[in-house]
């Protein structure tokens, strides 16, 4: 059994070492921080199966590997006694110690047979959605064999009175059974228990040598690579030891130096440095880790809004195409074809990604998928392999400095509608103070509010209306709003488009903006915006304490220091489209939910981390194809019969006003509404402290 054991364990080693190498093709990584809190988020994700338990399948999953565990010192304990016949647990550490250990592997065992009755049977009845393949059976047979080798066993044990009296009143069926064994066979004296004890425990090694050499040719690698997967999730933490999302900014400037260098010098084209990853060895060694501890659940591709309104075949096949193009650094990651070419993704589809990070959201193993997206478009806008209505937005941003063009001069007009010299740009001069460019989550004795009013905001009629609401409510609640003297866009789309080029420019300007304007949080309307400000501008040094408006209020209500009054109004049924940069973060947003649901407000999603996108995200608004998305997701919110659809997004707003109609009349739009324009049934209990 031991050299058994042992040959499929270095068959397990050398595969695993192969696809090491594998990942080790990709660009090294800056070592990571916080260790002890990656350790941690290590063991509440992989071993306290926090993501999976979400789902009710997911939890016979944590019942398998908790199993799994278990069953580990059941290994250990046939390999010894292979070796030591007359070795016994309890003579090593006492009948009561080891007969709990037995007791917990048999009930684990009976536990583990109903959760795989449970998993097989989903897979035959969604046979269809699932991406059943016999690999998964052939591993959930295996594991079926490895709880019916315990049992075997522990029958054996109880026949040849190895296990404490006790145990049989615990273990009933057990029991039983080893009452079946005779004692003896007269016909060749051999003990008919321990032919039973030695058949079971060479099944048991056998089921685990298979294991061991099926685990790193298929998903069940995961088994290993989630681990380190899991480690490097977050590209960093702040002091607080919260993660800071997003992607690292590259160094644009060093990029440029070093292409004009190439070029000065004759260098091949194919040479020519990257920004972004063109090839197989330009992502980063975590993307091509993730693509080894996929677990092809599917939870990204049917969370996907690409895949379900028929754009693309979604992230978890992607993933599957790297795996198998690791093999080859200098392979071309995009491709005209899809995973019909060479590629892992088409050009069409690295397109139409929205970027709502549902995909990073549903995965277990945490996966970045919407992180090799924009690895790749940052490469195709160098390249300027990007759609050809890109063009003009890209010109009209350098020009303007906004995605729609409109011009610099008229991004400020809207204050001047506000009508309280409080809030009045001109009445106020810019101060010298600095302040320190760090986050603070807490929203404890918080006066000074900076607005970032975004493009949408700045420039649209109806999304101005709503903001200047937000303003006066504000002011009428006690706090000191603040605005920056020249603000400019945040700088997403051109970051989700892959323009780092843009987007640094627009970090750079705003964080000297900022910097001049002591405050203790920043609010805005739109969730881009705040994403953008908290995550994508997080650098080492620099953490803004940035949320949107509806989250600042959701702590208060969770402080008991906000009022809701209720209003009579014509709408009776109202559902709320949460958008994707409030609703698929890593952490629940529970608190969130609950003060939407207390406004009366109901979700159409079960769960909102899963919702599908509205078809705006990723630079779509811009391309003006995400149309598709938008007419899913409008599909879904009829099917509630809505009287009225609330958002807390103006892009949300936008996509879906005239594409939500009302079921009895086809003809008839379902008004869309922003959450903020409600803000007057609120109030602060205590304005002035």
């Amino acid at each position: 059994m031991l050299i058994l054991f042992l040959v499929a364990f270095s068959i397990f080693c050398i595969q695993v070492a192969i696809h090491i190498r594998h990942i080790l093709n990709g660009k090294p990584e800056s070592k990571p921080d916080h260790i002890k809190t990656r350790i941690g988020h290590v063991f509440r994700a992989a071993f306290g199966q926090s993501r999976v338990r979400e789902r009710w399948w997911g939890k016979a999953h944590t019942v398998i590997f908790y199993a799994f565990l278990i069953f580990l010192l059941a290994t250990v304990e046939i390999l010894v006694r292979d070796s030591f016949p007359d070795f016994e647990l309890n003579h090593l550490i006492g009948d009561t110690p080891a007969g709990l250990i037995h007791l917990v592997q048999t009930w684990f065992a009976a536990l583990t047979l109903v959760a795989m009755v449970m998993l097989i049977t989903r897979r035959i009845v969604k046979r269809k959605q699932l991406r059943s393949t016999f690999e998964a059976y052939l591993i959930l047979g295996l594991i079926a064999c490895l709880m019916l080798s315990h049992f075997g066993v522990m029958t054996a044990n109880f026949a040849l009175d190895h296990e404490p009296g006790w145990l049989r009143t615990l273990l009933p069926l057990t029991s039983r059974l080893s009452t079946c064994i005779p004692g003896h066979q007269p016909a060749n004296s051999v003990d008919a228990a321990q032919i039973v004890l030695h058949f079971a425990s060479w099944f048991h090694i056998a089921c685990v040598a298979l294991f061991f050499v099926i685990i790193p040719m298929g998903k069940h690698l995961h088994i290993v690579m989630a681990f380190p997967s899991l480690l490097f999730q977050f590209r960093r933490y702040d002091e607080e030891k919260k993660p800071v999302l997003g992607v690292d900014t590259p160094d644009v400037s060093a990029f440029e130096k070093s292409l004009e260098d190439a070029i000065e010098h004759d260098v091949p084209e194919d040479q020519w440095p990257v920004l972004g990853a063109e090839k197989v060895r330009d992502l980063p060694r975590h993307a091509l880790l993730n693509a080894f501890a996929c677990t092809q659940c599917q939870r990204c591709t049917d969370a996907c809004p690409m895949v379900a309104a028929g754009l693309g075949q979604g992230p978890m096949q992607s993933m599957l195409d790297l795996r198998k193009l690791c093999k080859k650094p200098d392979a071309a990651l995009a491709s005209p074809h899809g995973s019909k070419g060479e590629g892992v993704i088409g050009l069409e589809e690295l397109w139409n990604c929205t970027q709502c990070e549902a995909c990073n959201r549903a995965c277990s193993i945490g996966a970045d998928h919407v992180a090799r997206i924009l690895e790749m478009r940052r490469a195709a806008f160098i390249r300027e392999s990007y759609p050809p209505a890109l063009a003009k937005v890209f010109s009209q941003f350098e020009r303007t400095g906004n995605p729609w063009g409109y011009p610099k001069k008229d991004r400020t007009n809207w204050q001047c509608a506000i009508g309280n010299a409080q809030c009045a740009i001109g009445d106020r001069q810019p101060t010298n103070e600095s302040t320190k460019l760090q986050a603070s989550s807490s929203t404890n004795r918080i006066h000074k509010i900076l607005l970032f009013s975004g493009c949408f905001a700045s420039y649209d009629p109806k999304a101005r209306k709503t903001q200047q609401k937000a303003i006066q409510w504000l002011i009428d609640n006690g706090f000191d709003v603040q605005f920056l003297d020249h603000e400019t866009c945040c700088g997403e789309p051109m970051r989700k488009l892959g323009n780092e080029s843009a987007f640094d420019q627009c970090m750079q300007s705003n964080l000297e903006q900022i910097q001049k304007h002591p405050h203790d949080i920043i609010l805005t309307l739109c969730p881009h915006c705040a994403y953008t400000l908290r995550h994508e501008y997080a650098t080492k040094d620099v953490r803004l304490n940035a949320m949107h408006l509806l989250e600042f209020m959701a702590q208060l209500w969770k402080l008991h220091e906000i009022d809701f009054k209720p209003n009579a109004e014509k709408y009776t049924n109202l559902y709320m489209h949460l958008p994707c940069k409030l609703s698929k973060t890593p952490e629940y947003p529970t608190d969130l939910i609950r003060f939407i649901q207390a406004m009366g407000i109901q979700l159409p999603d079960k769960d909102v981390a899963q919702a599908h996108c509205c078809g705006a995200g990723g630079g779509q608004f811009f391309l003006d194809t995400g149309r598709e998305m938008t007419h899913v997701r409008a599909r879904e919110l009829e099917k509630h019969h809505p009287d009225c659809i609330i958002t807390a997004c103006p892009f949300c707003t936008e996509m879906l006003s005239n594409e939500v109609h009302a079921p009895e009349d086809a003809q008839q739009t379902v008004p869309v509404e922003n959450i903020i324009d409600r803000i007057e049934q609120f109030s602060i209990r205590n304005p002035q402290t």
